[in-house]
């Protein structure tokens, strides 16, 4: 029979005819090669194959089609493995696909140019995430909004943060420049489904919700940049709602670089934050001093700024600062005032 008859038969007689090939075929003789030639492999896009190209074909896996993409192509899902066609296409050597075998081949082509299938490849990773001794997603490739190819540490999902009791999509708080996930992978689940989607991408994925801290624990461009794309007041108020992950991953050199940052003051000139101050407690008596735009300065949320190098209680690093500062004042200084400063120190 031609690939069209064949195909047209019964599945009792396709099941009836693999029975014998089998047979035939572990019998070993002559009949291996006439066999080789039969289109005998049912494919899962309607196509027949002949036997002979039965090691470049995989088993469907259950419940999950394989992504697009990779070059696999699959014997038809409905076949069971106690099918006499399931014995005879897997004594013909077409592979048994598993999700392990199925993601490294993922990972083997990353550096192919092709971006077919990204978003799929991405949902097998989160859907088989449990499945024993599978690899981890963070060497996977994903799509930017313009469809072009970039690991996920490269890119961001446009969350809302929290501001001043309202939200603002961190889309809006980073420079222009900055790279965000395509849109179809937040359509790709919904309910609570999405929302494990989201904490896997980010924390098994390595895609940004929070402002990038480079691998050498410094500060990314789109974090040093957050702050001329918002007012100082904003500025501290969504680094207070990122700072307990930021902390964790800036270096010693990081911190110090986010300290040099340059804002606004209530004064209105630029002063980098480990000169400025919290107008609360005994700086209140330096009317002079470079005070930060905060609401309710003497609030406990504020004290992560110690961390910066701000001055937000009076101790020997700030009154060295405030020292600096008087010494550059061109205004009339308390010698009082600076008496007491000595005697503290």
């Amino acid at each position: 029979l031609d690939a069209g008859l064949f195909a047209e038969q019964l599945e009792e007689w396709h099941e009836s005819i693999a029975s014998i090939l089998f047979q035939m075929w572990t019998s070993g003789g002559t009949y291996k090669i006439a066999i080789k030639r039969l289109k005998l492999l049912t494919m899962s896009d309607g196509r027949w194959e002949v036997a002979l190209l039965a090691a470049n074909f995989t088993f469907g896996l259950e419940g999950r089609a394989i992504p697009d993409g990779l070059g696999i192509r699959s014997i038809r899902k409905d076949l069971p493995k106690t099918s006499h066609r399931y014995r005879l296409y897997a004594a013909l050597g077409v592979v048994e696909a598993s999700p392990t075998w199925v993601a490294e081949r993922i990972l083997r082509l990353r550096d192919k140019k092709s971006t077919d299938g990204l978003v799929d490849q991405a949902r097998f990773f989160f859907d088989y995430r449990h499945f024993p001794g599978f690899p981890r997603p963070n060497q996977l490739r994903f799509l930017d909004e313009y469809r072009l190819p970039a690991p996920g540490n490269e890119l961001y999902i446009n969350i809302s943060v929290p501001l001043k009791g309202d939200v603002v999509a961190l889309k809006d708080l980073l420079p222009l420049s900055t790279r965000f996930i395509h849109r179809s992978y937040l359509e790709s689940y919904d309910g609570q489904y999405l929302q494990d989607w989201i904490d896997w991408l980010c924390t098994s994925a390595d895609v940004n919700r929070v402002p990038r801290v480079l691998h050498s624990g410094l500060p990314s461009k789109e974090l040093e940049e957050m702050g001329s794309r918002v007012s100082t007041e904003n500025f501290l108020d969504i680094l207070r709602h990122f700072w307990p992950t930021l902390r964790t991953q800036l270096s010693a050199d990081g911190i110090k670089r986010m300290s040099e940052l340059v804002v606004v003051c209530d004064d209105g000139n630029k002063y980098p934050l480990k000169s400025t101050h919290l107008k609360r407690g005994q700086f209140l008596q330096y009317s002079t001093l470079p005070f930060l735009p905060v609401a309710d300065p003497t609030a406990i949320h504020w004290n992560f700024l110690d961390d910066l190098h701000v001055g937000i209680r009076l101790n020997a690093g700030s009154v060295l600062s405030i020292l600096a500062h008087l010494g550059k004042s061109k205004g009339k200084v308390d010698k009082d005032s600076v008496k007491k400063m000595y005697d503290f120190l």
